[in-house]
């Protein structure tokens, strides 16, 4: 694969730059990355402490939060969206005992089980749609059971 581009500073200076490379599309990113930030502090000093100075405050931060773990408000926007996390996110202790949250989706890795695991572990009842038997009723009674104890074995 190759990449082509140039970098133009601020008085005017066009830099152009070329890379070839056989590697994953992963790799390819890391190494044009790599080699953007060379440029960069070869040709722009300024910048390139600059830039040192955020990379090193990403780096921090992203150890941060890796250290401390998404927050369920954030794992539940992502993955719900906001309307849908504040309703879960708003339920009190009461409605957290007596309602079922069931989640469905397609079937493959859409993270259906990791979301139920994690309303789990946070105290919510949980059920994946592929685990239960699901019974619809739609058509209404024309004779109704009066004393359905008696009837029903």
């Amino acid at each position: 694969m190759k990449y082509r581009g140039s970098f133009k500073s601020e008085n005017g200076t066009e830099t152009a730059f070329q890379v070839e490379t056989s590697c994953s599309v992963q790799e390819d990113l890391e190494r044009g990355l790599q080699f953007i930030a060379q440029s960069v502090r070869r040709f722009y000093p300024e910048a390139g402490e600059a830039m040192n100075e955020q990379l090193e405050k990403d780096k921090l931060t992203i150890e941060q939060e890796a250290a401390l773990g998404i927050s369920l408000r954030a794992y539940l926007t992502e993955m719900l969206g906001l309307h849908a996390a504040r309703e879960i996110l708003s339920m009190n202790s009461q409605e957290k005992e007596q309602r079922y949250i069931i989640i469905d989706g397609r079937q493959g890795p859409t993270g259906k089980s990791t979301l139920c695991k994690v309303l789990r572990k946070h105290g919510y009842k949980v059920l994946e749609m592929h685990e239960q038997k699901y019974i619809r009723l739609d058509t209404e009674l024309q004779c109704k059971i009066a004393d359905f104890n008696e009837l029903v074995d």
